[in-house]
């Protein structure tokens, strides 16, 4: 139990947590609400959470990246890692954005 403890309290959310369940002032069901459910509602009302494309607003497009939780999405990486996998590559300094010696 003290290990749990200690690492409950090493990270600050899982303290403000702990705090807040301490607290007989702040009611449980407040402290074990739904984190996605409050979230959603807050960004519903705010409009302050950006989907990961439009992270950066008009500025500019986030990269879609990978995701890493999908099978489809890592087997396809992984069969370009395969694809590329006996090629060799040789790098360099990069001079007056002009690659040198290749």
């Amino acid at each position: 139990m003290p290990y749990l403890v200690r690492r409950l309290l090493e990270n600050g959310a899982n303290s403000s947590f702990v705090h807040q369940f301490m607290n007989p002032q702040i009611p449980v069901e407040q402290v074990v609400r739904d984190p996605i459910s409050s979230l959603n509602a807050e960004a519903t009302r705010a409009g302050r959470v950006r989907e990961p494309h439009a992270l950066y607003g008009a500025e500019r497009a986030n990269s879609d990246g990978e995701d890493f939780g999908d099978p489809a999405a890592l087997a396809a990486l992984q069969a370009e890692v395969q694809l590329h996998a006996g090629e060799s590559y040789s790098g360099g300094p990069i001079v007056s954005a002009a690659v040198r010696g290749m």
